[in-house]
């Protein structure tokens, strides 16, 4: 509210804010003011929440509990994290309590090191050590040296790259103009139509929760407006170029079909 009324109402269009609902209750307050203001919810934070809610799915609550586990297994002992790191040659990316993409990054870094840590699991130095004699030592050695628990990484990790693709689009320095958005959702929706085009299933169950979190970004919002305009002013320069183009070619044409049109559409636009 404060910032509204330093700018001025006046200068407002649209306010874009987390999802938070203290954000929310603010931001309701301002619009039932200015009718004309509209409250747009974060791309990049409407993403996490996607993120959130499909990581609640149990297969994906399932493996990233258990990468977990064995990462705080890992990290607690000293002497076994340094061991790791020779092993494998780096670190595990660390999750964000926040920032649920963080995540599948954690479990990315996984994958990219799964020989290494399959050969690590085997090696002479690693089974003389009283670390794999715990039971959440068992536990870890069982899943890392297991095929079964590298498959169900895999297919979880492969089952939100369409969304993280999206999301790394919204999170860049470059803020996206609201078509460019809309257009990366159709693109998301290709990706995962090609990714479970023999599991319908699968498919409704991943697109019921990002649609829904769609309609949140694009309803009661300038987005849908914004895109048809895009697309109307894309149309009308691809007229102009061509009338241009008519222009130099024959010269002494009055009014083409093109030009008809861009006037007619000018009009209509300054009416608007």
């Amino acid at each position: 509210m404060k910032v509204v009324y330093e700018i001025g109402p006046m200068y407002v269009v649209q306010i874009v804010t987390d999802n938070g609902s203290n954000y929310k209750k603010a931001c309701r307050m301002v619009t039932k003011d200015y009718s004309r203001i509209v409250w747009q919810p974060c791309v990049a934070h409407t993403i996490n929440l996607m993120l959130k809610q499909i990581g609640e799915f149990p297969e994906h609550e399932a493996v990233i509990s258990s990468a977990r586990s064995i990462s705080r297994w890992l990290y607690n002992h000293s002497k076994l994290h340094a061991m790791m790191k020779a092993a494998i040659g780096g670190e595990l990316v660390k999750w964000n309590a926040t920032r649920f993409g963080t995540n599948y990054l954690f479990l990315e870094s996984f994958l990219r090191r799964k020989e290494k840590f399959m050969q690590w699991m085997g090696s002479p130095e690693l089974q003389r050590s009283k670390y794999v004699t715990t039971e959440i030592g068992r536990y870890a050695h069982g899943c890392l040296s297991g095929l079964t628990w590298w498959q169900n990484l895999q297919t979880v990790v492969d089952s939100v790259q369409p969304l993280y693709g999206f999301l790394r689009f919204a999170d860049q320095d470059k803020f996206p103009i609201l078509s460019e958005v809309i257009l990366r959702y159709n693109i998301l929706r290709h990706e995962y139509q090609s990714l479970f085009q023999n599991d319908e299933a699968s498919y409704k169950q991943y697109m019921s929760v990002i649609d829904r979190r769609m309609r949140d970004v694009s309803d009661g919002t300038y987005m849908n407006a914004g895109n048809t305009l895009v697309a109307l002013a894309f149309h009308l320069l691809h007229m102009f170029f061509e009338l241009m183009f008519e222009t130099l070619t024959c010269s002494g044409r009055i009014e083409s079909p093109h030009a008809l049109r861009i006037r007619h559409w000018t009009k209509f636009i300054s009416r608007s």
